[in-house]
């Protein structure tokens, strides 16, 4: 990341609506769900030698606000927005030499709702108590929002964006933030290594867990909706066909499942703030495995032909792979590590479970268990948790392997990274765990990640 003055960020706030401000904003994320969709429309019929300009799409735009009312609830700075999103989305597919797949029609049950306000001017944000503020918003007037948090005052907001979810509607302040002041570069260098038993385990020997997303009667809850929504299905298709809408009941179900599953949403995303901000204010230095979570969380279940082997036991892999999001973990350290000043690097996945961080070697069969690994070395013999080792592995590659015998007061970051770092001094490796630790490691992984108090108190 560039390390400038300026930080983006978009902060989100609740917004406090009224029944006819819910029926306005409605109104707007339809209108600007069906400009993408008649803009989609009219590329798609397009020659590819003759594909529309920007001066085209938004002459259409324009005459259609005059002309069609549910265009007309569009705001005229919201509704050219929606063309240079929907230009940008094509770009963004061209220049990603197939990463990303190109725009496509937006539906109402499968997009979240969402208008845009680009113009900051208009928004005349005004505070009128302690925990409450006011915005304006072009064609619904002023609003209030639950202020969680104080805007800073040398905060310069560019925009703000309007969505539904959880039953509510959000605002989220696009503002310019300076930067603060770096941190200490004195602090120790981390890795930390995901995991599902253990979510994250940190190379100090530090295990941080979390609670169930859900608690036990939502669990019941959500398997007596699944099960529901699924005998609606079924008899919709048995009745009228696969191709055929929601009814009214099997709707309200899927609603009631999605609010679920945004809960769930929503408690870990606190807790991945929590715990990327504690490891940005503790560690000068945090690593972390490059992984291909798309491809660890794919399907088993092969071919008609080729049929895949433990699809079930696979699928269940897959769901608890999702459910810790790792990749957005490691997207909220990122930028909060380099906020501080710090330096936040990724290194290649393979053989840090398997390979000893005392003495490198990497004999198959050293990890006994999912908890317990030994080396097969009888020259090394350390043993110990498996995710702890992997940790060290993390660390050795990104912040280089420290040995007992070459200890220095301070660590550079391996060129092979591609990052470059100021020497730490202070730092110190973390202790090898001897045959002798052996039960204490099982007891902190049969405690289930006890060592997670700080990280569940630090804030965002």
């Amino acid at each position: 990341m560039a390390n400038t003055g300026v930080l983006n960020r978009g902060w989100v706030f609740r917004l406090e609506t009224t029944p006819e401000q819910n029926i306005a904003l409605l109104a707007q994320t339809d209108g600007r769900r069906g400009i993408w969709n008649m803009l989609h429309e009219w590329w798609q019929m397009s020659s590819s030698h003759h594909l529309p300009s920007m001066k085209d799409l938004d002459t259409v735009v324009r005459q259609g606000r005059k002309d069609i009312d549910w265009m007309a609830a569009v705001s005229a700075q919201a509704a050219q927005q929606v063309i240079r999103d929907y230009l940008g989305a094509w770009r963004t597919c061209w220049a990603g030499h197939g990463t990303v797949g190109p725009p496509r029609f937006r539906s109402r049950h499968r997009d979240r709702p969402s208008v845009d306000a680009p113009q900051a001017r208009d928004l005349r944000i005004t505070r009128i108590s302690d925990k409450f503020s006011t915005i304006t918003i072009t064609k619904i007037g002023r609003v209030t929002f639950r202020r969680h948090r104080a805007i800073p005052s040398s905060a310069r907001i560019t925009g703000a964006t309007m969505s539904y979810s959880q039953g509510h509607w959000w605002v989220a302040l696009r503002m310019q933030l300076r930067r603060p002041t770096p941190l200490p570069t004195d602090r120790p260098a981390v890795g930390a290594d995901r995991g599902i038993t253990i979510p994250v385990a940190l190379s100090d020997a530090t295990f941080i867990g979390h609670a169930d997303w859900l608690t036990p009667a939502e669990k019941r809850r959500m398997l007596l909706l699944e099960r529901r929504c699924a005998r609606q299905r079924h008899h919709r298709w048995n009745t009228r066909g696969k191709r055929t809408p929601l009814g009214a009941n099997e709707f309200k179900t899927s609603a009631a499942i999605t609010v679920l599953r945004e809960r769930v949403a929503r408690r870990r995303r606190d807790w991945q703030h929590n715990l990327s901000r504690y490891l940005a204010s503790t560690y000068s230095g945090v690593a972390m495995e490059k992984l291909n979570v798309m491809g660890m969380s794919a399907s088993a279940s092969g071919t008609v032909a080729e049929p895949g082997t433990n699809v079930a036991q696979k699928r269940g892999l897959n769901r608890a792979i999702r459910a810790e999001a790792w990749s957005s973990l490691q997207q909220k350290t990122a930028y909060k590590v380099d906020e501080v000043g710090g330096i936040f690097a990724t290194v290649r996945a393979a053989g840090t479970s398997t390979e000893c961080h005392h003495c490198g070697s990497n004999a198959p069969g050293q990890r006994e268990s999912q908890a317990l690994f030994t080396c097969a070395n009888p020259q090394c013999g350390w043993t110990g948790n498996a995710d702890y080792n992997a940790a060290l592995n993390i660390e050795h590659r990104a912040f280089g392997r420290a040995t007992p015998s070459a200890l220095t007061p301070g660590l550079e970051l391996c060129p092979d990274v591609g990052l470059t770092a100021a020497a730490r001094p202070g730092h110190t490796p973390g202790k090898p765990t001897r045959k002798g630790d052996v039960a204490e490691a099982r007891r902190q992984v049969s405690r289930g990640c006890g060592n997670n108090t700080q990280a569940q108190n630090a804030h965002a």
